[in-house]
């Protein structure tokens, strides 16, 4: 449900309450002293946690004017650049930042988690900037063509300050960019307002997620348990305002994409799971149903589903044998056969044909 949007002309009480939790989180982070924990979108600042594509904006985009690539592709983008004198700046911002994916990904496996995670470029598109590197150092970057400059400002504008090595985001330029946002907002066509909606401390923004709301802001990365701690806060903040059965409702109303595309490996089995739940079964059967969850998720996850089921029926095939002891019976398996059945505490005894792999875990 966080990541959810609310549809603010159906539900305005709503939205009004998620305005509140705004307010409330700040002071709770503030009274705990974990405001550092939340950079809060400033009206007169540079946010460093964010890409230059928000500061500039100031706001959420809807549809593909600004979103993604499209805004590097705008022609009225180009054109404020233009005028504040920005544009040759943010293609050498630009060219640094492929520099760097190619210098670091170059020679790695396509589908290396590394691209996921860090890359802003893909496998496949290293070499077209290794092309466009090679023009701009023969020919200059005012001389490049629109397609590839269009190509080094759609990466500049993906860059973060605060995860920046190269420092090509310096004061002087946040400043220039902090100009080019107020002449963004105050030359913005009227065919094109439509096309974001800018961020105002007092005012629910309906283009961004529940979560978005409420941060007002972007969590500052490298704070250890400091993503864990904001969302506990969150969670703690939306139960106290009464919010929890809006934000499922939202959360149901989520765009997962065509067989879950869009979510995670981890949020698609939890979704099958509840699914399943969902039915009540009298007898439920998982066949390594938590495998790729982590140890502490998958015991939480045990946990519920036994007081769920605590009348019913829970057959569980473990891929942790340490698990086994959560439940009444276990009964363990060697080749497709039968080999040992009984509790835990007879099964762990030493020589049975558990103890072994109960101890290699």
């Amino acid at each position: 449900g966080l990541r959810g949007r609310l549809d603010q002309d159906r539900q305005p009480e709503a939205a009004q309450r998620i305005l509140e939790a705004r307010h409330v989180l700040a002071e709770r982070l503030s009274t705990n002293d974990l405001a550092h924990l939340v950079e809060r979108f400033d009206p007169d600042g540079y946010n460093a946690n964010s890409p230059i594509s928000v500061n500039l904006l100031f706001g959420t985009p809807i549809g593909p004017a600004f979103e993604g690539d499209g805004i590097a592709r705008n022609a009225y983008v180009q054109r404020v650049l233009d005028e504040i004198g920005l544009t040759g700046d943010l293609l050498e911002v630009g060219a640094g930042v492929a520099r760097m994916m190619i210098e670091l990904f170059t020679g790695l496996h396509p589908e290396h988690v590394l691209f996921d995670e860090f890359s802003f470029i893909s496998a496949d598109d290293l070499p077209v900037f290794e092309g466009i590197l090679k023009r701009m150092e023969i020919a200059g970057v005012e001389n490049l063509l629109q397609p590839p400059r269009e190509r080094l400002l759609s990466l500049a504008f993906k860059l973060v300050a605060a995860r920046d090595p190269l420092e090509l985001i310096d004061e002087k330029m946040q400043q220039r960019i902090l100009e080019a946002r107020r002449a963004f907002a105050a030359g913005l066509p009227e065919e094109l307002r439509g096309s974001v909606e800018f961020f105002d401390p007092e005012r629910y923004n309906a283009a961004a997620s529940v979560q978005e709301n409420v941060l007002f802001g972007t969590i500052v990365r490298g704070e250890s348990g400091g993503r864990e701690r904001v969302h506990a806060f969150i969670t703690e903040v939306l139960d106290e305002l009464g919010l929890r059965r809006i934000l499922i409702e939202v959360g149901l109303d989520y765009p997962v994409g065509t067989g879950g595309s869009r979510l995670s490996e981890v949020q698609r089995q939890k979704l099958a799971i509840a699914a399943a739940v969902l039915k009540r079964p009298d007898l439920m059967a998982l066949n390594d149903a938590t495998a790729v969850l982590d140890g502490t998720t998958e015991t939480a996850l045990l946990d519920r589903l036994k007081a769920e089921f605590a009348e019913r029926s829970l057959v569980w095939s473990l891929h942790r044998p340490r698990l086994a002891s959560a439940f009444d019976r276990v009964l363990v398996m060697e080749h497709g056969r039968l080999v040992d059945q009984g509790s835990p505490a007879e099964l762990e005894k030493p020589g049975s044909p558990l103890a072994p792999l109960m101890a290699a875990e």
